[in-house]
């Protein structure tokens, strides 16, 4: 979070490591960009997005019922852009909906937040709680209706393209690499604004429960179509032989 200590870094340890390396894995092409940006001597820079393991039917059940829940799930920390979030749910009418954020984070901050949900009287409506892995996490995402990532920055954002696999329409920001939201009308894909992230929240909330179903069906097929984890590393494979010339 320093920014000196963040250019010490840069120019002491992943400069030298940046231009001794035969090829740079980007793993977005916000990420590319930002490695151009960099201006060093980097011989090789591909990018090939991060993969998740597809969704086969019968890992889950469908849905019985639509709960009304629009859940967060990442590092409870600034970068993140969960004050923002809430600040953005001030002067929303939440239609029956509930908030639901987890994660990990540190101390001062979790707790900076919890006083931020009391402070702007959201407290029956928005819930914190500690990170959830593996099977606990893919339950929440599968009883949730929707899910959110405020971010700031994101080189990838794995957790938008689980939540994807799971069927959910998705609220994020136009700081993360997922254009394809707003281009394919799987969510919403706005500024990281408090206004643009209230009004997105806002059209979430009282939109259709066949409309939000429609998105997250779509999300799905598009992440399981782009995002496997066979097709992105029989592309890194092929990657890596076109480096070293092997057949």
């Amino acid at each position: 979070k320093r920014k000196i200590l963040k250019k010490i870094t840069i120019f002491l340890i992943e400069k030298p490591l940046l231009e001794l390396s035969d090829a740079v894995h980007a793993v977005s092409e916000i990420e590319k960009k930002d490695l151009l940006n960099l201006r060093f001597n980097i011989n090789k820079i591909f990018y090939i997005p991060e993969g998740i393991p597809t969704l086969k039917k019968g890992n889950f059940k469908n849905k019985k019922n639509f709960a009304k829940e629009l859940l967060f799930i990442s590092r409870i920390a600034p970068i993140k852009g969960v004050d923002l979030f809430i600040e953005a749910l001030k002067d929303i009418d939440f239609n029956g909906w509930r908030c639901s954020l987890y994660g990990p984070g540190e101390e001062d901050y979790i707790y900076e937040i919890k006083c931020l949900i009391k402070n702007k009287n959201l407290s029956d409506k928005v819930s914190l709680h500690k990170g959830v892995f593996g099977e606990e996490k893919y339950k929440l995402l599968q009883n949730a209706s929707a899910f959110i990532l405020p971010s700031y920055s994101e080189a990838f954002g794995i957790a938008i393209a689980e939540a994807m696999a799971f069927e959910l329409p998705i609220v994020t920001t136009k700081t993360t690499p997922w254009n394809i939201i707003e281009k394919e009308k799987l969510g919403w894909y706005v500024n990281p604004s408090r206004n643009d992230l209230s009004k997105a929240i806002q059209e979430l909330f009282y939109s259709k429960k066949e409309d939000l179903e429609e998105m997250g069906s779509k999300a799905k097929k598009i992440i399981n179509k782009n995002f496997d984890w066979n097709e992105t590393s029989e592309k890194i494979m092929k990657e890596i032989k076109i480096l070293y010339n092997e057949n």
